[in-house]
């Protein structure tokens, strides 16, 4: 029996049919040759297994298995795999020749990447294994050698099925390592099984390896390795190069994570992060530089630049970005940044005739600018005057005198630029908004495209997106914390609906929902609009409405930028009652954007819904740095005061606590929610005279919040008794029961004051008469649970046994969305009143642990 053959030579023909060109290169498990296949007529590749690979029967059928899935997977950016043949002995498989080099020969030759070449190169990759984990196939040994890249710069995957077939579970066998030690999950070096995610652990090594220029984890043997991934924890790519984004390193860092219910859950999920990480970097850091064409001895990769980003947009951004920071380097005099410069867009079509479409550009902003009602806009700067600062070419300053003349004749403080080039036919613009003060760019819009015959209505487009990009930065929003980070600004039209919505926001949603809903009509792309609906229907408890709204927006996640993924994710977890996913990913939110005081707000939130009111107070930190004429003029604007109070109440903080109450009263005079607040750090400090003088002040109060001078003496009542001042408690509570019965007889009527009378009576001990007012409430609303619980209460303060457990019971039974866990915390109280102390600290855990 002839010896299986461990390698081919040049022209020779194996098993009758593959002519052999060239030795592509060789690994552990073989040799790898460009064929070609006489039979098909197609050059191909032909891996060569090593006898010492152990393909036995069973290996070899479950080989086949893998390889039926493997084949399934049609992309273009797997390598096809063909078959697995068998010739005198020697096995070999086939599969798609790629003409080009793998990462690792890359690697080897530029010792590491850009952030924007490696993003590139990663997000081809999670595309790849994106489709293969729809059929359920895993890679298991993704490593920079199974990485091709072809001569236009497309990432193909090698080697899909190869690993778990031929390599087995286990790492380890007669003291060596099978597979990639340096790649490998923590769950593969204990020999568990891999999927998905364990895949996403070795991109996020390659991707270290990338733009760090070396792995996280080396040694001296391979066991060292494996013991360093299961065990240790990765050092920051940035301490490699400092110039790393920090938001990539973060990406990379969860890739790694230990825990592979920590990591991102999909390849998809991961190329939506890298996709807002490419957005946001430097334009001129997106590509490769160009290189000379490929040769059979000598590849190199050639980004393919349509797939990243257009020439000409590279010119533009170092135009945007490198001339008015190099510019304007030396600190000058104060510079106002609604005072804005429009320059005359640069014409890079090579078509002279095109010239002054760069001045028509300029008119047509400044046009629109100045509508906007919050800027004011110089004259469009000339074409020779913009010619005289910017270099055409290179976009580099042509002069810094010139420029700093400029700012210091005008005082402008931000200036719009750009550009407009032909590609394929259409007309592309693309411009940037940049900070002259700071020195750095505010906005870099998306590319418009369209028919050149389209030229103003191009122009008209990117009028409406730069007004937009304004009003997000120069106007009181709650998204101008987080602007900058939007991979779409809206066109201003949609944003001044959005503007009306906010207006209402809290007061009257029904209106603001009518708003936003108006804006993403005007602007589909408008994802925060979008947000602010799902959580208007959110806060007025239509939990199912806010649902079925969020999960729309899912379908659209590649559309979103990487902070309003993660608001997405917060509101979709906060709604499921998973306020621990809620918090990390408003917690992720807030790193990305630390100057939002609406993510600020909703951080608080959620670290108060965890009982975590420390981190709430230092959520709320960037209050302080408001400007209250133009951060507090919304009714929603007080929640994050209110808020703040609350956790400073939780810690016992109470002069903080009464600090807040005030600075808020000066805000929102007409908002009886703040002198309730007042009232209870108040009372909580023993100061019962100044309780009174706040009471009073609210009786004569002109207030058009919700709150009312009643609840404001209930919630010193209450806080009161709290503290052992029984007698003054009493006093309030009596007040409070006064004003509930002085009010007009159609005012007692409704359900609020009703529900309000019966809570003052419960509070006094006069339960029968609370007990009917509870009931009739509770035949009108059998759903609401709170009505259910506090009847529950009742009957166990009474010393009704019977009645409390049957209401406990048909509590416990209930069985439907949107909990949040409240039946149960009624439970507790309910036993609590009973005497079950054990069993209502753990129902009130149970309950805490459903949100």
């Amino acid at each position: 029996m002839e010896p299986p053959r461990e390698e081919l030579t040049t022209g020779s023909t194996f098993a009758g049919r593959y002519q052999v060109i060239e030795e592509l290169g060789h690994g552990g498990m073989g040799r790898v040759y460009k064929v070609h296949d006489t039979k098909v007529g197609e050059k191909i590749a032909l891996k060569l297994i090593r006898p010492e690979a152990g393909l036995d029967s069973r290996t070899v059928e479950r080989f086949s298995n893998e390889l039926k899935l493997a084949r399934k997977i049609r992309h273009k950016n797997v390598c096809q795999m063909f078959d697995l043949g068998e010739d005198r002995g020697t096995r070999y498989i086939t599969m798609e020749y790629v003409h080009g080099e793998d990462l690792r020969q890359l690697l080897r030759k530029v010792g590491r990447m850009s952030p924007g070449q490696a993003v590139a190169v990663a997000r081809q990759v999670c595309a790849g294994l994106e489709e293969a984990n729809k059929l359920g196939v895993v890679h298991r040994d993704l490593k920079p050698q199974n990485i091709m890249l072809d001569e236009d710069g497309q990432a193909r995957i090698m080697d899909f099925g190869i690993a778990r077939s031929l390599l087995g579970k286990s790492i380890t066998g007669a003291g060596t390592f099978i597979g990639t030690p340096e790649y490998m999950s923590p769950e593969q070096v204990e020999g568990k099984d891999a999927d998905e995610r364990s895949d996403i652990y070795s991109l996020g090594v390659i991707l270290y390896e990338m733009v760090a220029g070396r792995r996280p984890f080396d040694g001296e043997t391979a066991l060292a390795i494996a013991h360093k991934h299961k065990y240790e924890a990765p050092e920051d790519p940035r301490t490699a190069d400092p110039q790393i984004p920090e938001r990539l390193a973060q990406v990379i860092l969860r890739c790694l994570e230990k825990d592979k219910a920590a990591r991102y859950e999909s390849a998809g999920a991961l190329d939506t992060d890298l996709a807002a990480i490419g957005e946001a970097l430097p334009t001129t850091e997106r590509v490769a530089a160009k290189r000379k064409p490929f040769t059979s001895k000598e590849i190199t990769v050639k980004f393919n630049l349509r797939k990243v980003l257009v020439p000409a947009i590279l010119v533009l951004a170092a135009v945007a970005a490198a001339v008015y920071f190099l510019a304007i380097r030396e600190p000058g005099p104060a510079l106002n940044p609604k005072l804005a410069l429009v320059s005359s867009f640069a014409n890079r079509t090579g078509d002279a005739k095109l010239d002054t479409l760069g001045q028509i550009t300029a008119y047509q902003i400044v046009q629109g600018l100045s509508q906007t009602g919050f800027l004011e806009v110089g004259l469009p700067m000339s074409a020779q005057e913009s010619a005289r600062i910017i270099d055409a070419e290179s976009g580099a300053p042509r002069d810094q005198d010139e420029m700093r003349a400029l700012v210091k004749r005008t005082g402008a403080g931000t200036l719009v630029s750009g550009a407009f080039f032909v590609i394929d036919g259409k007309l592309h613009f693309h411009a940037i908004i940049t900070d002259l003060a700071r020195r750095k760019p505010i906005q870099t819009l998306e590319a418009l495209e369209g028919d050149p015959g389209q030229q103003m209505e191009l122009i008209v487009k990117l009028t409406q997106r730069i007004m937009g990009a304004m009003a997000l930065h120069f106007s009181n929003t709650s998204i101008a914390g987080y602007a900058h980070t939007l991979r779409r600004v809206p066109v201003f039209e949609a944003y001044q609906e959005f503007f009306k919505g906010l207006d209402v926001f809290g007061v009257d949603y029904e209106q603001s929902v009518r708003h936003f809903t108006r804006a993403v009509e005007l602007d589909p792309t408008f994802a925060t609009a979008k947000l602010y609906i799902a959580v208007a229907y959110g806060n007025q408890r239509f939990y199912e409405k806010a649902c079925e709204y969020l999960e729309s927006i899912e379908k659209t996640r590649e559309e979103l930028s990487l902070v309003e993924t993660h608001i997405l994710d917060w509101a979709k977890s906060s709604y499921g009652g998973q306020n621990e996913m809620a918090l990390r990913s408003i917690r992720e939110a807030k790193r990305l954007a630390p100057d939002s005081i609406e993510i600020s707000h909703v951080l608080g939130g959620a670290a108060l819904e965890l009982n975590r009111p420390r981190e709430a107070v230092e959520a709320y930190a960037l209050l302080a740095s408001l400007d209250p004429k133009t951060s507090f003029v919304r009714p929603a604007a007080g929640w994050p005061f209110y808020a703040l109070a609350h956790a400073h109440h939780m810690l016992g903080e109470f002069r903080k606590e009464l600090k807040v109450a005030k600075q808020a009263e000066k805000y929102f005079s007409k908002n009886l929610r703040f002198p309730a607040i007042e009232a209870r750090a108040l009372a909580a400090l023993g100061k019962i005279g100044e309780v009174r003088k706040v009471v009073a002040a609210c009786l004569d109060a002109d207030a058009t919040s919700g709150t009312t001078p009643g609840e404001v003496m209930i919630e010193a009542a209450l806080e009161l008794c709290a503290h052992g001042h029984k007698e003054a408690s009493r006093e309030f509570a009596a007040m409070a029961i006064a004003w509930a019965e002085g009010r007009p007889e159609a005012e007692r009527k409704t359900e609020d004051r009703q529900g309000f009378y019966a809570n003052a009576l419960y509070f006094t001990g006069r339960f029968d008469e609370a007990g009917k007012i509870y009931g009739s409430l509770a035949a009108e609303h059998p759903e609401d649970i709170s009505l259910q619980g506090i009847r529950g209460t009742l009957a166990a303060r009474r010393g009704d046994r019977d009645e409390a457990l049957r209401i406990s019971g048909e509590l416990a039974a209930i069985d439907r969305r949107f909990l949040f866990g409240g039946h149960t915390y009624w439970r507790a109280c309910i036993a609590s009143l009973l005497g079950e102390k054990e069993q209502a600290v753990a129902l009130l855990k149970e309950a805490f642990s459903q949100g």
